[in-house]
């Protein structure tokens, strides 16, 4: 028993370095080199921000010098609301909201203009003539039920690897409420629409529809979105972006 109780202090100091020696032992490479790779990505966050915010300055500054109406990507954007939120007590910046309202509609001298040139541009890389007829405007075989009218589209920059082969034909469609364009093949295309060959009657058709969605939305005038809510943007012409900005 005396042996055995001289023996166990010297079991508990022997447990008691090794601990210490675990306690103080260096830490793997795998965990420096993770080190070095998180530093190494917070440095590129920090870059990134660098630019994003010198960026930003740069905009805001290009923004506040100019008056009126700007446009974005040819899309005109007027300011309909601007009011203070906030204001900081100590360095006096101010937080405003902004109500943006954007005019996405293309006007007919606009979509006849980019007809043209798109047959100009096919003639000058020798398309035949029954494939010029194809670029232009398309009436909706049915009539939209909401609003009673066809639709009218206009089909220009014409993606093809043969101009006989319809497999691999394709359009950028624009409508008079929507000045950016959707591709679509060429047998979803004439599914759905008619060539309009006659200017008169899609001069007539375009200005309708280009006046029309300035108000209203593509479920008519019994729309039940605009009835509850008290505003409906769906295919409208107009719609409208909330903004918060800070200096």
């Amino acid at each position: 028993m005396q042996s055995a109780n001289r023996l166990e202090p010297a079991i508990q100091a022997t447990l008691q370095a090794r601990c210490k020696r675990k306690a103080v032992k260096a830490p793997p490479k795998r965990r420096r080199a993770a080190k070095c790779k998180w530093e190494e990505k917070e440095e590129r966050k920090e870059q990134l921000f660098e630019y994003f915010a010198s960026t930003l300055q740069a905009s805001v500054r290009k923004a506040k010098s100019e008056e009126g109406m700007n446009y974005l990507n040819h899309v005109p954007v007027y300011l309909d609301k601007r009011m203070e939120i906030h204001r900081d007590l100590v360095t006096g910046a101010s937080t405003h909201y902004v109500k943006l309202r954007v005019d996405d509609g293309l006007s007919w001298e606009n979509a006849k203009e980019l007809r043209d040139a798109t047959r100009e541009e096919l003639i000058s890389k020798g398309a035949p003539p029954g494939q010029l007829g194809k670029y232009g405007f398309y009436i909706s075989r049915q009539n939209w039920r909401a609003l009673n009218k066809p639709q009218i589209v206009l089909c220009t920059e014409a993606v093809a690897k043969a101009f006989s082969d319809t497999r691999f034909t394709k359009y950028q469609v624009r409508r008079p409420n929507q000045t950016s364009s959707a591709v679509w093949p060429e047998h979803d295309l004439l599914q759905r629409y008619r060539p309009l060959r006659n200017d008169e009657e899609a001069e007539r058709l375009w200005k309708w529809w280009h006046t029309t969605l300035v108000t209203c939305c593509l479920h008519g005038p019994n729309c039940q979105v605009r009835n509850v809510k008290g505003h409906c943007e769906t295919g409208s012409r107009i719609y409208h972006k909330h903004m918060v900005s800070g200096e």
